[in-house]
């Protein structure tokens, strides 16, 4: 069966929503806790387009984090010839995935592995590696008692500097590395990079509605010095509250369904 098109599956023994992603796709998700977001599609965006630009060597890819898997099984119907490794510390999230890929036919395309990022060491090294982490230390918001939101939201399980140590140890030579942070600390971003021997090639501030500020920023890195730093912006939602043209693109690009917010 087509990978890009979903079939039904047996429901994980937990409580479950189904949604669609790109292509039909089938994601299943938590009832009660934290569901892929803007910015998990914004990931995946950013990885079709950088390989789209400068085509790499990437006969597989790693994703740190991987969650729900929704930025990869994104990038998988974007990019039928790749395949991925996922790594995911969170049971209720792994089962999640696994009714996923398997609804969807995606499993012998992306495998997942049960670990800590942190304590993470496959032999193999990628060209190509994302994630989206959590946001927020301990000390900047009460964390949720739903411990699947706190977790996704909150550096329970590693914080930014660990992802880009976990990238950097498994990394080939001249690898690219998506990832994403709250605007706000740019720096931090531009720290842990520089500590791990990435260097950021592009950064896209991603402005939630028109006359905001930006909320995220997306990031794209290298292990190979780039040069000049590219900077962009894109916004979500106009003033009109509705989808702008530049986001709806981003949506067709892979494989959502046209709507206008």
């Amino acid at each position: 069966m087509d990978s890009r098109s979903a079939s039904t599956t047996a429901a994980p023994p937990i409580a479950m929503r189904t949604d669609r992603i790109s292509g039909g796709l089938v994601i299943y998700q938590p009832e009660q806790g934290q569901r892929y977001t803007t910015d998990d599609v914004l990931v995946a965006w950013l990885a079709v387009r950088e390989l789209r630009e400068d085509p790499l060597n990437v006969p597989s890819f790693l994703e740190l984090g991987c969650g729900l898997c929704a930025v990869s099984m994104i990038f998988l119907w974007c990019r039928r010839e790749l395949s991925g490794i996922g790594i995911e510390v969170a049971g209720k999230r792994l089962a999640c995935a696994r009714a996923s890929l398997a609804a969807n036919h995606l499993g012998h395309r992306f495998k997942l592995i049960n670990a800590d990022m942190r304590s993470l060491r496959l032999k193999a090294r990628y060209s190509f590696i994302m994630s989206s982490p959590p946001y927020y230390e301990f000390r900047e918001g009460p964390l949720s008692p739903d411990p699947d939101r706190a977790r996704v939201r909150f550096e329970t399980k590693g914080c930014i500097e660990d992802y880009f140590q976990a990238a950097a140890a498994h990394a080939a030579l001249n690898a690219r590395f998506i990832t994403v942070y709250p605007a706000r600390f740019k720096e931090r971003v531009s720290s842990a990079a520089r500590a791990s021997g990435f260097f950021i090639r592009r950064s896209i501030d991603i402005i939630p509605r028109a006359g905001k500020p930006a909320l995220f920023t997306l990031f794209s890195c290298t292990n190979r010095e780039p040069g000049a730093v590219i900077t962009e912006e894109l916004s979500v939602r106009g003033h009109d509250q509705l989808f702008t043209p530049e986001f709806q693109s981003v949506r067709a690009m892979l494989g959502f369904p046209e709507k206008t917010r």
